[in-house]
């Protein structure tokens, strides 16, 4: 019998993460890029339980106006914010792109030091992002959705805040799924 404790986290993978909330490193169209933005808590399958965001990411002054969306999920125990390899190329990035390399984006419009993931990991939003934006979070009970926030609204919790992942946009669960989700068999997600 293996009596190791089993306390890790293994680091969530980007295709995890967009088979719940949906693709990623697509040009944005419809997404907001400011900040107070709600993402989702996630309710089902291996990310059950972690918050979300579908983030506006740019190059940090390198001129270029390219841009793309990239989902992260929101990881405060680390001071650093994470970016998969795999958005820099579609941002056009020539940089070291090693995983553990810094490189300086524009997420949601706030100048942040990320580092570059390893390939096919998730993009995990740390402390560094939150720092440089002066940002916190709330879960808002109305919207059933974590929030984020910065200094313009410190003392009062914001209202009307758009959401980067809709309802709507979330990719559909099958009811074989669902179902076994519920009674714990197969991955549930």
């Amino acid at each position: 019998m293996d009596l190791k404790p089993k306390c890790f986290l293994a680091t969530p993978k980007r295709t995890e993460l967009s088979r719940v909330v949906g693709a990623d490193m697509m040009t944005p169209m419809n997404e907001i890029s400011s900040i107070p933005c709600a993402g989702v808590r996630i309710s089902h399958g291996h990310l059950s339980g972690l918050m979300a965001w579908r983030f506006v990411l740019r190059l940090d002054g390198s001129g270029s106006r390219r841009s793309i969306v990239t989902n992260f999920i929101l990881d405060t125990g680390n001071k650093d914010t994470y970016i998969p390899p795999e958005a820099l190329t579609a941002l056009g990035y020539r940089g070291k792109m090693t995983p553990g390399a810094e490189v300086t984006l524009r997420v949601q419009s706030v100048k942040t030091k990320c580092i570059v993931a390893r390939p096919d990991d998730a993009g995990r939003i740390g402390l560094s992002f939150m720092t440089a934006g002066a940002l916190t979070y709330y879960f808002d009970a109305g919207l059933v959705a974590p929030v984020l926030y910065g200094a313009c609204c410190f003392g009062e919790r914001p209202s009307n805040v758009p959401r980067t992942i809709r309802a709507e946009d979330l990719p559909r669960r099958g009811l074989l799924a669902i179902l076994r989700a519920w009674f714990g068999f197969g991955r549930g997600g």
